[in-house]
């Protein structure tokens, strides 16, 4: 196990950053290569709802929806930020949520790994995430359970009680995307 001094997630050694950013770009033009222009069913009943939501609609209220409510409030604020209903907006929701769940996969492993096994690990660990999901859960409760156990790794090697915080924080996003989550 390794000590205090020899944990330093700011790392000064260029291949450990070099990794990182490596990983993080594979899955992000892995997404970005995915996008293509029709919509699918899922894509379709999302953005109905996400309608829905901008015509004042209430989830589970108002209007059916299976999944948890993060991703489509979520959507349906961006349209209303950006004034523009787009498919490409979920979609790149969707890639940055990949990259961010890629990052954390990278900084997990490190606390075990070292960075080449790190690199394969997160790589391997966020290959699932190259299907291209709609809003209505997946990526966002994966981003939700990789953060929440960073940190909470985090704490028990440092102890900032931060750090419980920000995991406490990520099990709140793991919850309100996927109401039912498994793995928490």
């Amino acid at each position: 196990m390794k000590t205090d001094s020899e944990i330093n997630f700011e790392s000064s050694y260029f291949g450990d950053k070099t990794l990182l950013i490596l990983v993080c770009l594979l899955m992000f033009l892995k997404r970005v290569f995915l996008i293509k222009y029709e919509i699918n069913y899922e894509e379709g009943k999302e953005i109905e709802c996400i309608l829905n939501i901008l015509d004042g609609k209430m989830a589970f209220r108002d209007f059916h929806w299976q999944y948890g409510p993060a991703g489509i409030y979520l959507v349906a604020f961006l349209f209303k930020v950006f004034d523009n209903v787009n498919l490409l907006t979920p979609r790149l929701m969707v890639t940055l949520i990949a990259v961010a769940t890629t990052f954390y996969s990278y900084r997990t492993a490190r606390l075990y790994l070292g960075p080449g096994w790190s690199f394969w690990a997160s790589l391997m660990a966020s290959s699932g995430l190259v299907a291209r999901e709609g809003t209505y859960g997946h990526g966002l409760a994966y981003l939700g359970m990789i953060g929440s156990f960073f940190h909470l790794a985090t704490f028990f090697r440092i102890r900032r009680e931060r750090e419980l915080l920000i995991a406490g924080g990520y099990v709140f996003v793991a919850l309100l995307a996927k109401p039912i989550v498994f793995g928490i």
